[in-house]
């Protein structure tokens, strides 16, 4: 039979494990207006646009979904910070169990382990030895995520910068006819817009975004 112990109150305890993972199908479904915009552009345009546009804002559906389920990066921090505390606030609590149960851990740990659990060579040296390096992990973690910013308030538009700028990027090489990178940025926020992906109205503002995101001014 197995004896459940009562929680203690001190020490708060996840009810779940939190879901920041994807699963499902990709999403690769156009409007109408999508469809009829893909089919007026692909006489100009080598290749199979729309297939691989379809692939393309499939992956933007996944990763927009990922980002909007991503904590800031002050909440991943809180919570690291968290399970240190808690690591340590479990350790000192077996270091210091009360004298009865002191004596029943010790006489339990020995019949199923042969060996005590408190002690030099004792079961809680194992698992202190286990906390000290998940703690040591833990704040390496920490100063990796220190080194970005902190993120507050809406989420960052990446995925959609992404995607206009992969767009624009297929258009310019696949033209059948030379195009200039502001056309072919114009054509790329016109097809985000006809498949209901918001994106801005300024050409000029487009165009920054896809400098930004291909990683220069010199790049589309």
């Amino acid at each position: 039979m197995t004896i459940r112990a009562k929680r203690a109150k001190a020490l708060p305890i996840l009810d779940k494990d939190a879901d920041w993972s994807m699963g499902g199908m990709v999403d690769e479904s156009l409007s109408p207006d999508g469809e009829s915009y893909l089919e007026s552009l692909s006489v100009f345009f080598s290749g199979d646009l729309r297939a691989w546009f379809k692939q393309r804002i499939g992956r933007y559906r996944v990763y927009s979904e990922m980002a909007k389920k991503m904590p800031a990066t002050s909440e991943e921090l809180r919570l690291v910070s968290e399970a240190q505390r808690y690591l340590l606030e479990v350790r000192q609590r077996l270091k210091n169990l009360p004298p009865a149960a002191d004596a029943y851990i010790n006489a339990a740990c020995w019949h199923r382990h042969k060996r005590l659990f408190h002690g030099t060579d004792g079961f809680l040296s194992d698992l202190n030895a286990l906390a000290r390096e998940a703690d040591t992990l833990l704040a390496i973690t920490e100063q990796e995520l220190g080194r970005y910013p902190v993120n507050k308030g809406s989420k960052p538009k990446q995925a959609r910068d992404s995607l206009l700028s992969d767009t624009a990027a297929y258009l310019l090489e696949h033209s059948c006819k030379p195009i200039t990178k502001r056309k072919a940025a114009e054509l790329a926020r016109d097809l985000l817009v006809a498949t209901d992906v918001e994106a801005p109205k300024e050409t000029v503002e487009i165009e920054r975004l896809i400098r930004r995101e291909r990683g220069g001014r010199n790049s589309l």
